[in-house]
């Protein structure tokens, strides 16, 4: 719906003649709700004719252009157009985890993998006649398959629950409900817009003062006490949480399990008590982080929050390694790169960074932090 105030001179009109655009000569007007159009029709003939409001649900201005315009965001297409070819690309090749793999399988691994592994789901258990048969590499292609076709999302779930659980025991958890309801309730808005529906997403608070934050696989996510407190928003806060929640929704943490192989030796049975230093000593790649920035950024421009609110936590992170080393730097890129890599997404996209920020609720938060930590 256009409204009358919209036809001026050089428009393009739609719904003043049936089937046809006109082009706005001149707008005359007669009061406030009346206007006296002169226009041409698509043989550059001129008319006249009278319009008043109740012609304004008819009308819509036409932009000029092409039928099909080409001005969404080029690498945002390209990038997704690339994660949909990857993950159809074992319907187009059969032996994908073996092109993909720095390994070269002998042919009797291939057939066991793909004619015989492959079609027993679920598989429990691996029993080789050979000491020599290559139990590992035949393990390792068939996770790998497995993950290229997207069949172990319900195991990357299961294996967050069950870790999650172990860290529980072994964590200090803050019980004050109203921290825990204030992260878990940022943490749901968040995790909202994702896009991962499947993941049974969990927000732990963890006293501790390191500035530092982890997330597990199938979106099992522990905060620290001393990043609520570094965090001077709301915003803050959610961009951080919105970063941690982007590394489970991209399968960052299970990625690493699967690589450094974590699970591939399926001879042996892993308990949780050596999965977890290994989990957590492993770091995200350069990639990881920044993907994990980006999307988080994203989702956090469109939750309600000021857009900045990542890039302003990295901001603090700078200046605090300024003076020491905080063991968030110890997992990741330098945050003076992030911080610039992020003003240019949200300057690019034209995201709104004057957006809540919600100061007076956090600061009512941390002041709960610090009196139970007092107490």
């Amino acid at each position: 719906m256009a409204k009358l105030e919209d036809l001026t001179q050089g428009a393009t009109v739609k719904g003043i003649l049936p089937n046809h655009n006109i082009t706005v000569i001149d707008a005359k007007w007669h009061g406030s709700d009346v206007v006296e159009l002169t226009y041409k029709d698509t043989i550059g003939q001129p008319h006249t004719e009278i319009l008043y409001r109740d012609r304004e649900p008819d009308l819509e201005v036409v932009v000029v252009g092409r039928p099909w315009s080409f001005d969404g965001d080029g690498a945002l297409l390209r990038l997704v157009m690339e994660a949909h070819r990857i993950r159809l690309a074992h319907l187009f090749d059969p032996l994908l985890a073996v092109h993909t793999s720095l390994v070269e399988p002998l042919p009797h691994q291939i057939t066991a993998v793909y004619e015989e592994m492959l079609t027993r789901q679920p598989l429990r258990f691996l029993l080789a006649d050979d000491p020599g048969a290559g139990k590992t590499i035949m393990a390792g292609l068939f996770i790998r398959e497995l993950l290229i076709r997207g069949d172990l999302l319900l195991g990357e779930s299961e294996m967050g629950a069950q870790v999650a659980e172990a860290y529980k025991q072994e964590l200090t958890l803050v019980e004050d409900q109203a921290v825990v309801d204030y992260v878990n309730e940022l943490g749901q808005r968040i995790a909202k817009f994702m896009g991962r529906d499947e993941f049974d997403y969990e927000f732990y608070v963890v006293q501790d003062d390191s500035l530092n934050a982890f997330a597990l696989p199938g979106g099992k996510v522990f905060v620290h006490t001393g990043a609520i407190l570094g965090c001077n928003s709301e915003a803050e806060l959610a961009g951080l949480l919105g970063h941690e929640v982007a590394h489970a929704v991209l399968s960052h943490g299970f990625q690493r399990i699967v690589k450094n192989n974590l699970l591939v030796n399926l001879s042996q049975t892993i308990s949780l008590g050596s999965l977890i230093p290994t989990l957590v000593s492993l770091k995200y790649s350069r990639d990881n982080e920044h993907q994990a920035d980006i999307l988080g950024t994203r989702v956090l421009a469109n939750t309600g929050f000021a857009a900045d609110g990542l890039r302003n936590f990295m901001a603090t992170i700078d200046r605090q390694s300024r003076s020491r080393s905080p063991s968030y730097l110890s997992t990741h890129p330098a945050p003076n790169e992030r911080v610039r890599y992020l003003e240019e997404l949200i300057e690019r996209n034209g995201y709104n960074r004057y957006a809540f920020e919600g100061v007076e609720k956090h600061a009512a938060i941390q002041k709960r932090i610090r009196e139970s930590v007092e107490s």
